[in-house]
């Protein structure tokens, strides 16, 4: 992940073959604390919550592997695969 000052655009590698951009509005900050987290800082509250969820439709949780965009320590219900028939 890494961030451009000057268009606001956070770019996320988030399993596809590039990088997906998204547009961070100027009363959103990111901050980022490891490779795999980051945190959507702003003071508008219901904007943050719109701009988090157009994160995660880029790559909603798997309910078969629990890959995927999570958000606030989200717990995912892991399908089983297929059962063997013997």
């Amino acid at each position: 992940m890494s961030w451009s000052p000057l268009t606001r655009k956070l770019f996320l590698s988030i399993g596809f073959s590039g990088k997906k951009a998204v547009p961070l509005p100027a009363w959103a900050n990111a901050r980022v604390s490891n490779r795999y987290n980051f945190e959507l800082v702003s003071i508008n509250g219901p904007g943050l919550r719109v701009l988090s969820l157009d994160i995660r439709g880029l790559r909603p949780p798997n309910e078969y592997t629990a890959k995927g965009t999570i958000l606030n320590n989200e717990r995912v219900n892991v399908k089983p695969g297929k059962k063997s028939q013997y």
